[in-house]
């Protein structure tokens, strides 16, 4: 190849990358390690031609490597006539600091070999990571290169690997030995989650390989020596970031290399589908339904029930991770696919809404940017989130309300604009804002800032941002108002606050502290979580729920009023912060689970379990429930439909064979 050192073997692995929206979010986890890219576009198309490529070339800008070049390629050039001229063509490149245009056509084969040549070229070969043992590198590719070609082709398992592989390791051909395939978890009929019709079809066992497996491969294929894991570890990294593997953990905390990398961006985008697509608009879906694959999945062929459980767990905690989405009881819920329309707050309802004091332009990929902002804002613990609409978040610090709204500008390019209620302190609304823009610096480009001025006497706007950069620049620190001639004073910006205050540096990095402690939180607790959705799947735990079933002693609001009367206040206390907890959050259900058979008795309230049922609850309706739940006291959340499914035979344990179920109705409570 062009550009490699003598006795330097190397391989160009290309991905092919989705353009449906609901990939975008994913597809920020896979371009660190792009060498190059390739951006097509339709040269034919009359309307939009470069559609979709300012948004390519804007995350490619802030995620790609520096030395990663990005190419124009106009596709299908011998379709029809070129309806974009040689100009347009060369003023694009250059906005988007592109690298060469080539035009293509698949099918005749136009223009791939000199476009191929370039790109072979442009990548800088010595410069790339290596293995210091290729011996021990190509005997592992090679067997991992068996196996990929073996699930592809199950019914051609023992076929021979093809030529470029056989290169790869000298020439010799080797054979897995049996007791080398890879070890793979149960997969047993009767395990598999539902599918609909119509949805994608599973694929054969196999995708998920055991660690000990390739251990026992390499006995054979490396007679060189052993080899440490240390160094099968970095071999294992350097072909993930090259695409062909992805190492991920077991529930068992086992490692296992996953031999369909592209599973993860596809389970990905079939998870933020599904809460795209939550029929209240609310961006969410339960985790239940992602961990169990009771979701749409269409477009790939899906794993066993057994290896996909395994990669949707992965999946979901890449997700986590990234800060693309948030836990909610018992949802997971992605901010950018939000989809409700905002409204404004009660706690602001009669008042003038907030005006916007300072708006941010950047590009990006917007969607991730908006995300991961909502959710570390969020994780900070010092702005509490209250309500979340399409693009709009609010908070409040103090009792006092702030927040910020997102739009696209532009393909690939958005405005941020935040707003404070008039008490937020101004080292607060000055935190608010710094962590803002630090996160627009750390995942956007572009960066532009604009302070929104309002005259104090007649309360218009100064929108004639040269005379304010102006004024700023011969060092006036006011502007007069176009409509009145008051005085209008120019605030200092953040920078100049902190400078001055140097608290506000140690809160950001507090904050980002925080961010960090918190995911890390989140994750634990989705790992410690995720068993119990996964509990009493199989046919003997619905029998068992059955039976429990027929325990419950359901009463009504008027009858559980008149249990409690004569009842001592401290008796009550518990259950009735409970219950007022449960009307807040617009609760269905109260399920209290007692091992006497009598919960109500001139005792008092005897020792019991609870279990409130609601459906999804918004932020605002879920903080007296929430702290209840993060507390000591017995209680927990959750859906309706989980309830039948895992909470009835974990509430009949607790009842024991001489307890009792109550399962209180609130419906009637107004």
């Amino acid at each position: 190849m062009p550009g490699l050192p003598d006795g330097v073997q190397a391989e160009l692995t290309l991905w092919d990358l989705a353009g449906q929206p609901e990939y975008r979010l994913t597809h920020q986890l896979f371009l660190d390690d792009a060498d190059a890219a390739l951006l097509l576009f339709d040269c034919a198309d009359p309307h939009d031609p470069f559609r979709g490529v300012p948004y390519w070339a804007k995350v490619l800008k802030k995620h790609a490597p520096e030395h990663a070049q990005r190419f124009l390629v106009s596709s299908r050039y011998d379709v029809s006539p070129v309806t974009v001229d040689r100009r347009e063509i060369d003023h694009f490149l250059g906005l988007h600091g592109l690298d060469g245009h080539y035009a293509t056509s698949a099918a005749t084969g136009e223009g791939v070999a000199e476009l191929f040549g370039r790109l072979l070229a442009a990548i800088p070969w010595a410069e790339l990571p290596r293995t210091s043992t290729p011996k021990l590198f190509q005997a592992i590719r090679a067997f991992l290169l068996e196996e990929k070609q073996r699930i592809r082709d199950p019914d051609n398992a023992d076929a021979q690997p093809a030529k470029a592989d056989a290169r790869s390791t000298g020439g010799k051909e080797p054979s897995v030995p049996a007791d080398s395939r890879p070890d793979v978890a149960d997969s047993r009929p009767g395990d598999a989650s539902p599918q609909s019709d119509g949805e994608s079809p599973r694929c054969s066992p196999g995708s998920l390989l055991s660690m000990d497996a390739l251990r026992r491969a390499l006995q054979e294929r490396f007679p060189e020596g052993k080899a440490t894991q240390a160094e099968i570890d970095t071999v294992i990294g350097l072909l993930q970031t090259r695409g062909l593997v992805h190492r991920l953990k077991s529930p068992s905390g086992e490692d296992r290399i996953l031999l369909r990398p592209e599973c993860i961006n596809q389970y990905g985008a079939s998870i933020i589908q599904a809460a795209r697509n939550h029929p209240q608009g609310i961006g969410a879906v339960t985790e239940r339904d992602v961990l169990i694959g009771n979701i749409p999945f269409s477009g790939f062929a899906r794993l066993p029930a057994a290896e996909e459980r395994i990669v949707l767990e992965a999946t979901v905690e890449l997700l986590l991770g990234h800060d693309l989405g948030f836990r909610e009881m018992g949802y997971l819920v992605f901010p950018s696919q939000i989809h409700v329309t905002r409204v404004p707050s009660p706690a602001i309802e009669g008042k003038p809404p907030p005006r916007a004091e300072v708006a941010y332009r950047f590009s990006g990929a917007i969607e991730t940017i908006y995300a991961s902002l909502v959710v570390r804002l969020s994780y900070t613990e010092h702005f509490r989130r209250e309500d979340q609409w399409r693009y709009a978040v609010e908070f409040s610090r103090a009792g006092n309300r702030l927040g910020f709204s997102m739009a696209q500008v532009e393909e690939g390019a958005g405005e941020i604009e935040i707003w404070f209620e008039p008490n937020v302190t101004e080292f607060d609304r000055v935190t608010f804002i710094r962590f803002i823009t630090d996160h627009l610096r750390t995942k956007g480009i572009d960066i532009q800032g604009q302070i929104r001025l309002y005259c104090p006497n007649c309360d218009e706007e100064v929108k004639n941002r040269a005379a304010i950069e102006r004024r700023l620049a011969d060092g006036k620190l006011a502007i007069p108002c176009q409509f009145c001639d008051t005085e209008i004073v120019i605030p200092a910006g953040v920078e100049e606050h902190c400078r001055r205050k140097p608290a506000l540096g140690e809160t950001q990095r507090e904050l980002k502290d925080t961010v960090e402690r918190r995911r890390n939180t989140e994750i634990s607790a989705f790992r410690h979580d995720r068993q119990n959705y996964l509990d009493n799947l199989s046919p003997s735990s619905v029998v068992k729920n059955n039976q429990y079933s027929k325990k419950i002693e359901k009463i009504s609001t008027s009858e559980m009023d008149a249990k409690l009367k004569g009842l001592r206040k401290m008796d009550t206390e518990l259950f009735n912060k409970i219950v007022a907890a449960a009307r807040t959050a617009r609760a269905q259900q109260v399920y209290v689970s007692s091992p006497s058979k009598q919960l109500f008795s001139n005792d008092g309230i005897l020792k019991a379990e609870y279990l409130i049922v609601a459906e999804y609850i918004s932020r605002a309706d879920s903080e007296e429930l929430a702290q209840l739940i993060k507390s000591k006291e017995p209680v927990s959340y959750a859906t309706p439909e989980l309830v039948e499914k895992y909470w009835l035979q974990k509430l009949g344990d607790i009842a024991g064979k001489d307890g009792v179920i109550v399962k209180i109705d609130l419906s009637g409570i107004g």
